[in-house]
């Protein structure tokens, strides 16, 4: 009878082993990957005052994990309930469990951010991005020149590296951890897209201009003029020399082409052969020369009515033009300003 009740109990204990065993493999197994081969970016918002069972199941609905009951189980386990943060997240399906709720409990949102300033080319706007840790500056030239991107307003930009030049909108983005540079790039157009109003286009069927027309005269002002209250006031200039068939003459076009920013070109650099030269070429060049901002925008489509055909900078140091409809007046301002570059040069 003893060694019946000895087996008895031997096998319980076996059993109640096993149970725990299975029990604490299944635990284990909680903290998996939904789809580790799957690492698309989600952002996720999370409200103030939500359960964990409210967290699985924007999780799960998302597709970010597979049942928001092991979530509040994996959860309750590990006594996390209440340590969960409101916020917005970027979660993927490669994601484990653990991970997720690491972010969850540390606040820790998964979001970059980057300021794209006025100006800047496409080269300069890679250097900027790759530099930051965003991408790879060989990809981000690659994508610009070949990649897919869907937007009419593209159908008339030039061919190559230069396709996307002027339509990257300058702007602080807020993107998720780990985004692509497409993605990247895609946003900017996206919100190109949104600030290029129906108003504007219907003022540039009115000016008679496509849309890269547009953005290479707003592209030119932006790399011309310092203040925004002048960018009007070029944006004529280069109105009444289009009108007059004359060359635009613009040094910001032949340093575009240099890929360098100073204050003057030489005279050898003006007859570089290239369809950005507006020295050589009369009429606009084939596209714009960088992304400009809002209010460059707006003065290629709101242009000052002027006589003026000239302008440069004056020597006031405050980055203020000095405008004339004559070429004397015009090469008066400019002996002033070579004289003020002079004497900041021998202090």
């Amino acid at each position: 009878m003893k060694k019946v009740l000895v087996i008895i109990l031997v096998f319980l204990v076996l059993i109640a082993g096993g149970a725990a065993f299975v029990g604490m493999n299944y635990i284990r197994g909680l903290d998996k990957a939904f789809d580790p081969s799957n690492e698309t970016v989600t952002m996720l918002e999370i409200p103030a005052g939500s359960s964990t069972g409210d967290i699985g199941a924007i999780l799960e609905e998302a597709g970010i994990i597979q049942s928001a009951k092991k979530f509040q189980l994996y959860s309750r386990i590990h006594k996390l309930d209440s340590g969960y943060m409101a916020g917005t997240y970027g979660f993927s399906p490669s994601m484990k469990l653990s991970q997720i709720a690491e972010d969850l409990t540390t606040g820790r949102t998964s979001t970059v951010q980057f300021t794209v300033p006025e100006g800047l080319n496409i080269n300069e706007l890679a250097d900027t991005l790759s530099s930051q840790g965003m991408g790879s500056y060989e990809k981000f030239l690659e994508l610009a020149a070949n990649g897919d991107f869907d937007y009419d307003f593209l159908k008339d930009a030039p061919e190559g590296v230069h396709r996307l030049e002027g339509y990257l909108f300058p702007e602080t983005y807020t993107m998720p951890y780990g985004c692509t540079e497409y993605e990247i790039l895609d946003t900017m157009l996206s919100h190109f897209d949104k600030m290029y109003t129906d108003e504007y286009k219907a003022r540039a069927e009115e000016l008679g201009l496509t849309t890269n027309e547009v953005i290479t005269i707003a592209s030119i002002i932006e790399e011309e003029c310092a203040l925004d209250e002048e960018r009007p006031l070029v944006s004529s200039v280069i109105y009444n020399r289009l009108d007059l068939d004359m060359p635009l003459g613009m040094d910001s076009t032949i340093l575009f082409i240099l890929g360098e920013h100073r204050y003057e070109v030489t005279y050898a650099e003006t007859e570089i052969d290239s369809p950005y030269n507006t020295y050589l070429y009369p009429g606009l060049p084939i596209g714009p020369i960088s992304s400009p901002g809002l209010a460059s925008i707006e003065a290629a489509l709101y242009p000052a009515e002027t006589d003026l055909l000239y302008f440069v900078v004056s020597d006031k140091g405050d980055g203020s033009m000095v405008y004339s409809n004559n070429y004397e007046d015009f090469i008066s301002a400019v002996d002033a300003f070579d004289q003020y570059l002079n004497e900041q040069n021998n202090d």
